[in-house]
C-alpha cells in the first residue's frame, strides 16, 4: 500500500509538470499476527499468536501511520508542481460541453443513475477521464470513448472540466438510500476493514467522499455520486473492466469488497449529498 501510494504522487507529478519521481518502494511484510512483550533484559521482542485481534489492530494502526506519512510527503512534492499548471475556463466550457448534457445534465447532475454526477468534481479528474478514454486506457463504457474522442483537444477538456467543476451537486438522490445500509458503508467508508485488507475510503477520498483536495485530485470527489454509477465502477474495478486508477489501487481494494460492501458504500455514498 504504501509503494503504491509513492507511486500515485510519482504519477501526478509526471502527468502534471512533466517531471518523474523516482518511488522506492517501501513494504511492511507482516508474516503472522504476534503479540509484544519483552525478554529479560528489556528488549521488545514480538511473539506469534493465533488469532490475536488486538494485535492486529495495532499493526493496522502502525501500517496506517506509516501509509498517512509517506503519502503526505510525496504529496506535498505533487501539489508544489501542480500549482503551476494552467487551468480550463469555465466559460469556454459551457458551450464545449454542449454535447456532455445529454447524459451528465446542462449543469452536470445527471438525471439517469448509470451517468455520474459531473457537478463538484475536480476539473483535472475529469480531464484525466476524457484522455484515459481516448487513449483506450479506461475502456469500461464505449458510449463514453466515442463521446470522448470529440474532444479536440488538452485545452478543451479543461474547459470542459472547469465548467462542470464550477457548478453545484444537487440536494436529492435519484435513487432511494436504505439506512440500515448506510450506517454499514459509512463504517466501511471510515475505518475500512482491517480483517480482510480493505483500506478505508476517507484516506484518500475525504470525509464524506467529498475529496481531500483540489491539489490532489487524482482522488475523485465520490460523495454524492448516484448509488447506481458507484456499484458498477466498483464492480469494474473488481472485474478488471476499468484499471486506470492510480498504482492499481482502486482495483486492488476492490477485490477484497463484498457485493454486500459495495452496496453498503454505495448508500452511504449516495446519501452525502450538500
Amino acid at each position: 500500500m504504501v509503494t503504491g501510494l509513492v507511486a500515485v504522487c510519482a504519477n501526478i507529478l509526471h502527468q502534471n509538470v512533466g517531471r518523474e519521481l523516482i518511488a522506492v518502494p517501501v513494504r511492511i511484510r507482516i508474516a503472522r499476527p504476534c503479540a509484544y512483550g519483552k525478554h529479560a533484559g528489556g528488549a521488545a521482542v514480538a511473539a506469534p499468536v493465533e488469532n490475536n485481534k488486538g494485535c492486529i489492530d495495532k499493526i493496522m494502526k502502525i501500517i496506517s501511520a506509516v501509509t498517512t506519512m509517506v503519502f503526505s510527503v510525496f504529496c506535498l512534492l505533487a501539489v508544489a508542481g501542480i500549482a503551476h499548471a494552467k487551468g480550463g475556463d469555465a466559460k469556454l466550457g459551457k458551450d464545449k460541453a454542449a454535447l456532455c448534457a445529454g447524459c451528465h445534465g446542462d449543469d452536470g447532475n445527471s438525471m439517469v443513475a448509470d451517468f455520474p454526477r459531473l457537478a463538484g468534481q475536480y476539473e483535472s479528474y475529469i480531464v484525466k477521464q476524457v484522455r484515459d478514454f481516448q487513449s483506450g486506457h479506461r475502456a469500461n463504457n464505449e458510449t463514453m470513448a466515442g463521446m470522448a474522442a470529440t474532444v479536440a483537444s488538452v485545452q478543451d477538456a479543461k474547459d470542459i472540466g472547469a465548467y462542470f467543476s464550477s457548478k453545484k451537486m444537487a440536494k436529492q438522490p435519484l435513487t432511494d438510500v436504505d439506512k440500515k445500509l448506510v450506517a454499514k458503508g459509512k463504517k466501511l467508508f471510515e475505518k475500512g476493514n482491517p480483517l480482510t485488507g480493505v483500506y478505508a475510503c476517507i484516506n484518500c477520498h475525504g470525509a464524506r467522499g467529498k475529496g481531500k483536495s483540489k491539489d490532489i485530485s487524482v482522488f475523485p470527489r465520490i460523495g454524492g455520486q448516484h448509488r447506481d454509477y458507484l456499484i458498477k465502477e466498483l464492480k469494474d474495478f473488481r472485474a478488471g473492466r476499468r484499471a486506470n486508477d492510480p498504482a492499481g489501487m482502486m482495483t486492488a481494494i476492490a477485490r477484497k469488497i463484498t457485493d454486500k460492501e459495495i452496496m453498503a458504500v454505495a448508500n452511504y455514498l449516495s446519501a452525502q449529498l450538500p
